[in-house]
């Protein structure tokens, strides 16, 4: 089996240093898992150690603004998925929108998903909007 992961959404902070230690100390043969495919922009995968099982693709899309990271994961992740041959996607930034199935996502924050959290520091906050956005996705 192949495991796709994809890190358009993580590009500092807490998402990428779990990424790093996770493929540090991950044996995917163990699992079933022939080989790894990671997609992410030059700094994520730049801090992602080399390892005979993991391919680090460069997309120059996720170098970009919040905008054109989204742009390449709702219109080119599900191609990239496909052409890669992979059979299990892993989204360590928590948002995935495609059809791909299965896939499994994983949220370092959970705190934007709470309503509390929401009324007390409202939409607007920083970055609390877009992660109150994708609070509603994951409630729906």
């Amino acid at each position: 089996m192949r495991l796709g992961i994809d890190a358009s959404n993580i590009r500092d902070g807490g998402g990428v240093t779990h990424l790093v230690g996770l493929l540090r100390e991950a044996n995917p043969p163990v699992y079933g898992f022939s080989d790894v495919v990671v997609w992410s922009g030059r700094s994520t995968l730049s801090r992602i150690e080399d390892r005979p099982w993991l391919n680090k693709i460069h997309e120059p899309l996720l170098d970009g603004s919040f905008l054109k990271r989204l742009f390449w994961q709702l219109t080119i992740l599900d191609r990239k998925i496909c052409e890669e041959k992979c059979d299990a996607l892993y989204v360590p930034g928590s948002t995935y929108a495609g059809s791909f199935r299965p896939y499994c996502a994983f949220s370092q924050n959970l705190l934007p998903f709470e309503w509390e959290e929401i009324r007390r520091y409202g939409l607007c906050s920083h970055s609390r909007d877009y992660k109150a956005v994708r609070l509603q996705e994951h409630r729906a």
